[in-house]
C-alpha cells in the first residue's frame, strides 16, 4: 500500500466566490469585477434591476467578487491593477495567486502563463478586448431556479439569454497569456491554438470594415488601439457624414461581415457567436500632438471629444440592436438624411453615467448600406 502527501489548495478555501474569482482570472490574467460576475454568476445580471441607475446595478450585482476579490487580496493571492478607460478597477493574480489558480483549474503551473502584471497601468485595452471576445464566445446561460423572485422582464431577458445557442466551451477551455499548443507540446508548442487564430481573425475584418467605410465617406484614420479604431471627420456636414458612417458600419458588420466570417470559420455560425461592432461619436475641438521617443512615436488626442467617443463605443446593450451612440451635440446639427428614416426618427435619447457623468446621449438601432 502506497501513501502519497495530500494536495493542499493554495487558496486555503473552498469558498465557492473565491474559486470563480481564481479560475477567471487564471484564465483572463486581468480583469474587471464585472467581467468575472457576468462570466462566473450570469444570473446575477438580471438581479437588482429595480436600482435607480446603471451604476447601482453594478455596484449591486458585482457586489459579492468584488468581496471574494478583496479576500484574496488579504491573503496575497490578487491585487488590484489599474484601472480601465472608464475607471473601472483592474484584477489580477500575483505569483501565490496564479499557483491557486492551477489548482482551481486543475492545470499543471506550467501551463498557467504569467501574471500580466503591469497591463493595467495603460488601461489594459487589449486585454479587454480579449475577455469581451472569450465573454462573447462563452456565452454564459443564467441558472433561472435563481431568479425566481425578480420581476417579470428579468426573467424574460434571462430566458431569452438561455434559449440562444450555446457558446463555445466553458471558461477552463481558454487560455491567455500562454502559448496554445494546437501542435507539438507545451514545452515546444508549435503554432497558436484554434481560439486565438479565430478572435483574430474576427478583429481584423470588423477593424478593416470600419476603416474602409471612415476612408470612404471622408473621414482620416488617427488610430487603432486594440479592437477599436479613431477616426476624424472635418467640415460643415462632418456631423451628419460620421452619423452616416456608423449606420453603415453596423450594416456591413451584420450583413457582410458576419456571413464572410461564418463562410470561412463555420464554428463560429454553429456557436452560435454574432460579430458585432459599436460606434461612438462625438463631436468638439482636440489637441493632436506627436507623443513618444525618436523612431518610435505616434499621435494622440488630447480633448473631450475623443474621450467621450471613446466611452460611447464601449457601451453594450444586449438584445437591444443599439450599435451606434451620440452625443447631444451631435444629434443637434444632424441633418434630415442622417436623422429621419421615412419621416420617422432613427435616434431615441436616455441619459446615462458615461465615465461618471450624467449624460444626454442619442442611440440608434438603425442601419445605412454601402
Amino acid at each position: 500500500m502506497m501513501a502519497g502527501k495530500r494536495l493542499t489548495n493554495p487558496a486555503g478555501s473552498s469558498n465557492d466566490l473565491r474559486g470563480d474569482v481564481l479560475r477567471v482570472l487564471g484564465v483572463l490574467k486581468v480583469a474587471t469585477a464585472d467581467q468575472i460576475q457576468r462570466i462566473a454568476a450570469p444570473h446575477l445580471t438580471y438581479r437588482h434591476t429595480m436600482k435607480a441607475t446603471a451604476s447601482e446595478r453594478k455596484t449591486a450585482r458585482t457586489a459579492s467578487h468584488a468581496g471574494a476579490l478583496s479576500d484574496l487580496r488579504k491573503h496575497g493571492l490578487a491585487e488590484n491593477g489599474g484601472t480601465t478607460r472608464v475607471g473601472e478597477t483592474l484584477r489580477n493574480l500575483t505569483t501565490k495567486g496564479l499557483e491557486a489558480a492551477s489548482y482551481e483549474l486543475g492545470r499543471p503551473l506550467t501551463e498557467m502563463g504569467s501574471t500580466a502584471r503591469g497591463a493595467g497601468s495603460s488601461g489594459a485595452t487589449h486585454p479587454m478586448a480579449v475577455n469581451e471576445t472569450v465573454i462573447a464566445m462563452l456565452r454564459p446561460k443564467p441558472d433561472l431556479r435563481l431568479l425566481t423572485g425578480e420581476p417579470a422582464e428579468a426573467k424574460a431577458a434571462a430566458q431569452a439569454a438561455v434559449d440562444a445557442p450555446a457558446g463555445i466551451g466553458a471558461i477552463a477551455s481558454y487560455a491567455t497569456e500562454v502559448p496554445l499548443p494546437a501542435t507539438g507540446t507545451w514545452g515546444a508548442p508549435g503554432k497558436g491554438g484554434a481560439q486565438a487564430d479565430i478572435a483574430g481573425k474576427v478583429i481584423r475584418a470588423s477593424l478593416r470594415t470600419a476603416s474602409t467605410i471612415i476612408k470612404r465617406q471622408g473621414g482620416e484614420i488617427r488610430s487603432y488601439d486594440g479592437d477599436r479604431v479613431m477616426g476624424i471627420f472635418i467640415g460643415n456636414s462632418k456631423n451628419s457624414d460620421v452619423a452616416k458612417v456608423g449606420l453603415q458600419i453596423h450594416y456591413a458588420i451584420d450583413e457582410i461581415v458576419k456571413s464572410a466570417l461564418y463562410a470561412e470559420l463555420p464554428e463560429l455560425k454553429s456557436g452560435g457567436f454574432v460579430p458585432e461592432m459599436c460606434v461612438g461619436i462625438a463631436s468638439g475641438e482636440a489637441f493632436i500632438a506627436r507623443a513618444g521617443v525618436r523612431d518610435s512615436s505616434d499621435l494622440v488626442s488630447i480633448g473631450r471629444a475623443p474621450n467621450v467617443a471613446a466611452k460611447l463605443s464601449d457601451i453594450r446593450e444586449p438584445g437591444y440592436g443599439y450599435r451606434t451612440y451620440i452625443t447631444a451635440d451631435v444629434y443637434g446639427w444632424l441633418n434630415e438624411d442622417s436623422k429621419l428614416c421615412k419621416g420617422v426618427d432613427m435616434w431615441n435619447s436616455y441619459r446615462p453615467q458615461i465615465g461618471g457623468e450624467w449624460m444626454t446621449i442619442y442611440r440608434s438601432s438603425y442601419w445605412w448600406s454601402v
